[in-house]
């Protein structure tokens, strides 16, 4: 489904970040070649243990892109 969409889209995998709540997730972004796999917390009160296909971790999406690493990378 992410080759396709990026097909479709003309986006470019190898710069992109996926975000996700699964560790499938993280597999599927992988195994797409995005740079970034950020592992997001299903509660929004804890941050999630890294699982082994995520980059990074964080409580929610809103905490991910407010943080220090987003806005280097940004």
């Amino acid at each position: 489904m992410l080759l396709k969409a990026a097909a479709d889209l003309d986006i470019d995998l190898k710069a992109s970040i996926m975000f996700g709540d699964k560790p499938g997730d993280m597999t599927a972004g992988k195994t797409a070649g995005c740079c970034e796999r950020i592992f997001l917390g299903t509660d929004g009160k804890a941050v999630p243990p890294l699982c082994e296909d995520a980059t990074q971790a964080f409580r929610s999406l809103a905490d991910a892109v407010q943080s220090d690493w987003f806005k280097q990378i940004h």
